[in-house]
């Protein structure tokens, strides 16, 4: 039977899950770096030698110039083996399907390129949205260059 491992992060009221292969690290938001050398980004998460622009998002998926008070995390993704992005987030847990049939992929008429969102979960009354490392990723450079 085919399980899928995922990460869930709490950005306010919402729950993002994400593929636990693309995490490369898991940070204090303390040790982040108030200076950030990427448009957009609040900060910068360095660890073992690398470098991750940190990015805070609203409930809505909206940029925020600065981090909320209840983000206590940094999750900091790879793309390709390369430091992409890190989120700002209140929680991180983890979740494991028992299959992808428990996603429920947007309809095409839901769909839309500047959105990171592939997918729906529901579970235990809450509804949880699907990304991927790569469609965040584009998400924040789109939403950059705009």
């Amino acid at each position: 039977m085919e399980q899928i491992s995922l990460a869930v992060i709490d950005i306010d009221e919402v729950q993002l899950l994400f593929p636990q292969g693309g995490i490369a690290t898991i940070e204090m938001i303390e040790n982040m770096e108030s200076t950030a050398d990427v448009v957009g980004a609040i900060g910068c998460l360095r660890s073992g030698g690398r470098e991750w622009p940190v990015y805070a998002l609203g409930a809505d998926l909206s940029r925020r110039s600065e981090s909320s008070e209840s983000n206590r995390y940094c999750v900091a993704f790879d793309v390709d083996g390369q430091p992409a992005f890190s989120l700002a987030c209140d929680q991180v847990s983890s979740l494991t399907l028992k299959s992808s049939d428990q996603l429920k992929p947007l309809q095409n008429c839901m769909r839309n390129t500047n959105n990171p969102v592939e997918a729906l979960l529901l579970q235990d009354d809450r509804l949880l949205l699907m990304s991927r490392v790569e469609a965040m990723h584009h998400f924040l450079a789109a939403d950059l260059a705009s």
